[in-house]
């Protein structure tokens, strides 16, 4: 079994970073855990999957990064 979770703290870093560009909004679970890399928000990233994606791509194009 892997638990490496690659893919969540990927979505973790670019909400870190779209975030503090100015291309997120506040109020997400992610921003408002004391610990961003714990078991619970790795998996309420793994479920909300598909969502984060989506926001980090437009969140992307909007920025022109």
């Amino acid at each position: 079994k892997d638990d490496t979770n690659f893919g969540e703290y990927e979505i973790i870093i670019m909400v870190k970073i779209l975030y503090s560009l100015g291309y997120w909004v506040e109020g997400d679970y992610i921003l408002e855990v004391d610990v961003s890399y714990n078991q619970d928000v790795i998996n309420y990233v793994k479920k909300n999957n598909i969502e984060y994606l989506k926001k980090i791509n437009d969140s992307l194009y909007e920025s022109q990064l």
